[in-house]
């Protein structure tokens, strides 16, 4: 059929994908509203200094304690996450979960292509509310 075949298939799937750019940027977050966003900020801290660890100050004791990465969550995240932090601390590790949710319908474009069907139904990876939810948190989900 033509629909997979033609060349403006592509364009609606853009239109979708730079409206959530735009809704994006008008609404970045703000705050960390997660624990768990604010131990993948801290790792990806602690991936950029190439040490173990990163020293802090313990509000409560005022003693330094060393803080280590977080066993609990993958590195992996942290690293993607890390040279968006170094340039724009943490608020620039909200850009690897949107840049993935970009990377994921662009990916699925191809691979629909491949299969010989209509890129168009990429779009649907915008329709399902996880991504949307997800792409705006800066965890690993």
């Amino acid at each position: 059929m033509g629909g997979a075949r033609s060349g403006g298939a592509w364009i609606p799937v853009a239109a979708l994908l730079g409206l959530y750019l735009v809704s994006s940027a008008l609404f970045y977050p703000g705050v960390i509203t997660v624990t768990d966003e604010a131990s993948y900020i801290r790792d990806a801290r602690i991936v950029l200094t190439g040490q173990a660890g990163i020293p802090i100050t313990d509000p409560f004791s005022d003693r330094v304690i060393v803080i280590e990465p977080s066993a609990r969550y993958p590195l992996g995240t942290a690293i993607l996450m890390a040279p968006f932090v170094a340039l724009a601390d943490w608020r620039g590790a909200y850009v690897t979960p949107l840049l993935c949710v970009v990377l994921g319908v662009l990916a699925t474009m191809l691979w629909l292509r491949a299969a010989g069907k209509s890129p168009l139904f990429a779009a649907i990876v915008l329709a399902y509310p996880a991504t949307l939810v997800m792409g705006r948190v800066a965890m690993s989900d």
